[in-house]
């Protein structure tokens, strides 16, 4: 089984996503969303919160290319579930979500229509650009701005995480207050361990020959708060591959 990791914010991710899946041509594809919710639900669910993310971006106090660049970013959040179901429809492949049921409610417009993804990155921005935006943003073309993003954001940080490190912070927070609400007594590292394992036994219930999910998961990227799923899965992932990496096959 081939094990796509990726980064959810990816600005080139749906292209190199279709590439792996036109490259491997899978069957049977396992995506990181809830297994108790249909997946046609869950893109609706994206759909509506990308839309209530788009109505903040003009009242941010960013230059216009910046904006431009989270209008994009916000276009391509859900991609890794999106794209393998593009996939699917056109080649007769299935799709099966093997997540946690209770990580549904981050894919809630009521849940993201807050700043929370913005500021991270905005913050996450700023210090990979030396502690503030600098001036001249504002007259540079979107191509360029784009390009340059691409490298230092995206493709650093599929190898740093501390690029995300804001985002990460932010989001963390954010997950970890509706862990409390939603699970009680449970805490976030016995949510972690639960979720890990949680995807780990629907995957290898469902015997896909490609599964696309978060690097997290995939690779050592993060310190662990618990054993990660591709240590739990054993040999079950005969190829691990970052996304970052598509092009080269």
């Amino acid at each position: 089984m081939i094990a796509i990791g990726t980064i959810h914010y990816d600005i080139e991710g749906p292209k190199r996503l279709e590439h792996l899946l036109e490259r491997f041509k899978p069957k049977i594809i396992t995506v990181e969303y809830p297994h108790t919710a249909s997946l046609e639900e869950v893109a609706v669910l994206n759909q509506e919160a990308q839309q209530k993310r788009a109505a903040l971006i003009p009242k941010m106090d960013l230059p216009q290319v910046i904006k431009e660049f989270l209008t994009e970013m916000n276009t391509v959040l859900g991609y890794d579930i999106l794209i393998p179901l593009k996939y699917a429809e056109e080649k007769g492949a299935e799709v099966y979500g093997i997540d946690h049921p209770n990580v549904l409610p981050q894919f809630d417009p009521k849940d993201t229509s807050d700043e929370t993804f913005f500021v991270g990155f905005s913050t996450s921005l700023k210090e990979s650009l030396g502690g503030q935006i600098p001036k001249e943003l504002e007259s540079m073309d979107y191509t360029t701005f784009r390009a340059a993003m691409t490298n230092k954001l995206f493709d650093r940080a599929y190898h740093d995480p501390t690029i995300w490190k804001e985002i990460e912070r932010q989001m963390s927070e954010k997950q970890r207050q509706r862990g409390e609400e939603l699970l009680g007594h449970l805490n976030a590292i016995s949510f972690a361990v639960k979720r890990e394992q949680t995807m780990a036994d629907e995957i290898e219930k469902r015997e896909g020959d490609m599964h696309i999910g978060g690097l997290d998961h995939i690779f050592d990227y993060f310190p662990p708060v618990s054993m990660p799923l591709y240590l739990r899965v054993g040999t079950l992932f005969t190829q691990r591959i970052r996304l970052c990496d598509a092009m080269n096959y």
